[in-house]
């Protein structure tokens, strides 16, 4: 296999601190690699310097050119055009092959892109990067959006595969399909060999090292602070021992008094030096800042309950049907299935919209509620403290969440719209995590946000045991905080 070099590349956005300085890495095209950081790190910029699409100063070898995905197409054309246009004079029978892999229906690629369902045409689309054996595929999130099991033949398709790089933050993903992980960083890119679970073990590992470390330090420097200070004291009275009243030996106390001094300086010395090596620290270790949350004290032990319920948006026509639930108090409650099986529906009922309805629903009276939306929307000038502002949330509690999430620090005055997907998640997370509510409902609250956040996002709800309702597709987020399943593909309406 070929190698991708780059030597002493550095990359900064017109205005902006640098992301990359002075960046040295070696890859191979053989590797399946997973490439992982804190959002705002630079993990797309990387794929774009990549593929072409970003200049940065330095040197970037690449054995061929490199697609990145997600890429435009013409959504009234099909995928033989689509490949014509991206791929020209490559037979329409290796895509076929690579659509029959992925488990996509016969005849898909005369059908127009408009009119396929996200996830086909997503599918459809990954199978146009693996048309040539050499192909080094940049796939920036290929399973955003998908639900469990398009994230499923996504993953079965890529094991099948040699050689890309892919952005994501699904550990269940990533273990399944990474033999190499890529980590940017706090303090540079880290090069792992190995899939996720020997990543996650060495990054474990890593910081607790760095901490013990860290503790180490802090108290040298605290008992050097003290000896420092004794030692001076001693110094000052052995000076004044020589002004005493009768005959006294000014020699041998001025040698003593030289000798204290002398120790004073050798422990401001010791004291400086670890200082030096405490700040010299890398300090790679992400989760620093434990994250709260303010549910307040439940009105009832019962907020919600739903007994052969159907329900849609518009009268007589219903998206479910015979859906039977109850959401108690300190539950926590996750809504399965594919796309347009009704979940975030269900989630409006819980917020207290008014939905065509028949049958039992009923919603405990008085309860406020916090809602994470599955597409934030923000106007074209708002900002993090309009954000605050309109939702009256405290602007320093809420930048100081934000600042917890790792949310960048030179971010925090930029507008919404100005913001990565990951970013603008985790503004609207930000606003629940501040709310005092007695039910909280997040439609993927963990699109496009970090691993690291989710496993901060783990941490505080198993902590504060809020009254949770969630669309959510990351299986390790909902089996590690114990998720009770509704499938309400089992009540879609036929």
């Amino acid at each position: 296999m070929a190698q991708i070099v780059l030597e002493g590349v550095t990359f900064a956005y017109e205005g902006g601190e640098a992301i990359f300085t002075d960046l040295d890495l070696v890859l191979d095209t053989g590797w399946r690699l997973g490439l992982v950081g804190r959002n705002g790190r630079g993990k797309t910029t990387l794929l774009k310097i990549l593929a072409g699409e970003l200049a940065a100063r330095g040197k970037v070898s690449v054995p061929h050119p490199l697609m990145l995905f997600p890429y435009a197409y013409d959504p009234d054309g099909d995928a033989l055009a689509l490949l014509t246009r991206i791929r020209p004079g490559t037979p329409s029978w290796k895509l076929e092959r690579e659509a029959g892999i992925m488990g996509l229906a016969s005849g898909i690629l005369e059908r127009p892109l408009c009119g396929l369902s996200g996830g086909e045409r997503l599918k459809l689309m990954l199978c146009l990067l693996f048309l040539e054996d050499h192909d080094f595929p940049l796939m920036d999130e290929p399973t955003a959006g998908l639900d469990n099991d398009g994230r499923m033949a996504v993953s079965r398709y890529l094991q099948t595969k040699r050689g890309f790089m892919a952005v994501s933050h699904d550990r269940a993903f990533l273990g399944e399909v990474a033999d190499h992980m890529l980590a940017i960083n706090r303090q540079g890119i880290e090069l792992t060999r190995g899939g996720y679970a020997a990543w996650e073990e060495s990054r474990r590992r890593k910081d607790l090292e760095e901490e013990a470390r860290v503790q180490r330090l802090t108290r040298e420097i605290s008992r050097l602070k003290g000896a420092g200070e004794r030692s001076s004291r001693w110094a000052a009275d052995a000076e004044r021992e020589k002004i005493g009243h009768g005959p006294v030996d000014r020699g041998f106390i001025g040698h003593k008094a030289a000798k204290m001094q002398k120790r004073a300086k050798a422990v401001v010395d010791r004291r400086r030096k670890a200082l030096d090596e405490k700040s010299a620290i890398p300090r790679n270790v992400e989760l620093s800042y434990a994250l709260s949350m303010s549910p307040l004290k439940p009105p009832a032990r019962r907020l919600a309950e739903a007994a052969g319920l159907s329900a849609g948006y518009e009268e007589g026509r219903p998206v479910v049907e015979g859906l039977s639930f109850q959401v108690e108090s300190g539950s926590r409650t996750a809504l399965a299935g594919p796309n347009g099986s009704g979940k975030s529906l269900v989630l409006r009922l819980l917020a207290g919209e008014r939905l065509w309805t028949a049958g039992t629903f009923r919603r405990a009276g008085g309860i406020r509620v916090s809602w994470v939306p599955q597409e934030p929307a923000f106007g074209p000038d708002e900002t993090l403290r309009d954000l605050a502002q309109a939702n009256g949330a405290d602007e320093g509690r809420y930048k100081s969440v934000l600042r917890h999430l790792g949310f960048p620090v030179d971010r925090l005055s930029a507008r919404c719209v100005e913001m990565s997907g990951g970013q603008r998640k985790k503004a609207v997370l930000g606003l629940s995590l501040c709310a005092e509510a007695h039910l909280y409902l997040w439609d993927e609250p963990l699109d496009r946000v970090d691993l690291m956040t989710r496993i901060q996002l783990e941490e505080l709800i198993s902590d504060a045991k809020p009254t949770l309702v969630a669309v959510e597709h990351d299986q390790a987020f909902l089996e590690k905080l114990g998720f009770a399943m509704i499938d309400m593909n089992r009540y879609a309406a036929k």
